[in-house]
C-alpha cells in the first residue's frame, strides 16, 4: 500500500512540475468564465460553456489549424451559456483554438478532430 501511494504521490509531483493540471475551465476570471471545448477529441461537434457579464465584452473563441490560419471564428453570446460548434467540414487532425476577450488573446488549446 505505501508503494502504491509513494507512485501516486510522484506522479502527482511530476504532474504538477511539468505543467500537467486538471483545470475546469479554460479561463477564469472576475467576470468570465469559459470551459474547455468538449469532447476532445472530437468528431462533429465541440461544445464550450460559458458566462461573462460586464459592458462591452467581446468574448470568442477562434479555431487554427497547423498553420496558424484562422479556420473558424465563434462569438459567444453573453445571453447565453454554452455553443455547440460544428466541426463536420474539419479533417481529421490537431487544432488550436484560443479564447479571445475584446480581442485579445488569454487562453490557448489544443483540439483533436478524429473522422470515422
Amino acid at each position: 500500500m505505501k508503494i502504491v501511494l509513494r507512485h501516486i504521490t510522484l506522479i502527482l509531483v511530476l504532474a504538477t512540475l511539468f505543467g500537467f493540471k486538471n483545470e475546469p475551465y479554460l479561463f477564469q476570471g472576475d467576470r468570465i468564465f469559459v470551459s474547455h471545448l468538449y469532447p476532445n477529441p472530437a468528431v462533429d461537434f465541440a461544445q464550450v460553456d460559458y458566462q461573462f457579464s460586464g459592458n462591452n465584452q467581446e468574448v470568442k473563441i477562434a479555431i487554427y489549424n497547423v498553420l496558424g490560419q484562422v479556420v473558424k471564428e465563434i462569438d459567444l453570446d453573453k445571453d447565453d451559456r454554452s455553443v455547440k460548434i460544428s466541426l463536420r467540414e474539419f479533417n481529421s487532425g490537431l487544432y488550436m483554438y484560443q479564447l479571445l476577450v475584446d480581442g485579445k488573446p488569454v487562453a490557448t488549446k489544443k483540439l483533436m478532430v478524429r473522422k470515422q
